[in-house]
């Protein structure tokens, strides 16, 4: 449902109260909701082309649950699976028939393939010189640093945002690696372009960020030389501030009785909340439970005969 389909029911759980309140309550109570367990409503499919057998996942990817590399099932692994005994360590190098999740706090779509200036092209006037913040290392390893106002100097720089106009922040080095972005809200989409620094030309587009990202983050995983990626995902929970936001919770008294939960958690009558928290709880569980088909669900056996030796697992597989 959208956040306009339940506003008028709001009155109920938190009373007279201004939109933003609101809002931040209607956003707390999808946050309670969602945690409790796998909501169909939260379960969603996207199709994606690898880069160099990298895919970066878009912002409302929260954690992926399965995915199909060139048409083909693979087996899913987290970023800890790099650090097992069995595992493959540093070779970063995925075998076929696994994809390999390898962060979920990157900054940008794709890294640069060689030291680049950063440059912003913003959609209109009204965002010019909003502040995007840029933080990350130079060619040297050398952390990058710019001054402030009063000339201390600071972590990170500033890429500046001019309406028809794509300016780069002279006064820093290069950068190689990008580890954090951060900007304001602004009203439109905004891109982070890679530029070379030596004949000013754009090379490639490095994030694309929507008006109300301030911290990008996104999820990436890696395959074996693949061509597209299909993925089932867990809808990543996200702040609500529009009539036309979506909420991944289609029962409406169980939401009720969420932001009541919330809004008693607050006012510190825990208890209350503890019961109106186990009623949403409750009838959404009913609902998801009654909207499972039935159906066999059979084990899933792996062969992993064709990757001994390649990066694959010698203690489950093979």
């Amino acid at each position: 449902m959208f956040v306009k389909d339940i506003l008028p029911d709001l009155p109920q759980a938190i009373g007279g109260c201004t939109n933003d309140y609101a809002m931040r309550r209607l956003t707390d109570a999808v946050e309670l909701l969602v945690t409790e367990g796998l909501i169909d409503t939260q379960v969603e499919e996207i199709a994606l082309c690898a880069c160099g057998s990298f895919v970066t996942l878009p912002r409302e990817v929260g954690t992926p649950l399965a995915i199909t590399v060139d048409g083909s099932p693979s087996l899913i692994r987290d970023e800890w699976f790099t650090y097992h005994i069995n595992g493959p360590g540093d070779t970063n190098w995925t075998p076929v028939g696994f994809a390999d999740v390898l962060g979920q706090s990157y900054p940008t779509i794709r890294e640069p393939d060689r030291p680049v200036r950063l440059a912003a092209v913003i959609r209109t006037a009204s965002d010019s010189n909003k502040v995007l913040r840029v933080f990350g290392y130079d060619e040297n390893g050398e952390r990058i640093l710019s001054p402030n106002a009063d000339g201390t100097m600071t972590d990170g720089f500033l890429v500046p945002t001019v309406f028809n106009r794509v300016l780069m922040n002279a006064d820093v080095s290069p950068i190689v690696r990008i580890e954090r972005v951060t900007k304001e809200r602004t009203q439109d989409m905004v891109d982070l372009i890679a530029v070379d620094p030596d004949t000013g030309t754009a090379i490639s587009v490095l994030g694309r960020y929507r008006p109300s990202e301030t911290t990008p983050a996104y999820t990436r995983i890696r395959v074996s030389g693949a061509e597209f990626v299909r993925l089932k995902f867990k809808r990543r929970s996200m702040e609500l501030s529009d009539d036309y936001d979506w909420i991944p919770v289609d029962h409406r008294e169980a939401l009720i009785h969420a932001v009541r939960a919330v809004k008693y958690r607050l006012d510190g009558k825990y208890e209350i909340a503890r019961a109106a928290e186990q009623e949403a709880v409750r009838l959404l569980r009913k609902q998801t439970t009654s909207k499972r088909p039935a159906g066999i669900k059979p084990p899933q056996v792996i062969n992993n005969d064709h990757m001994q030796g390649a990066a694959g697992s010698s203690m489950f597989y093979g």
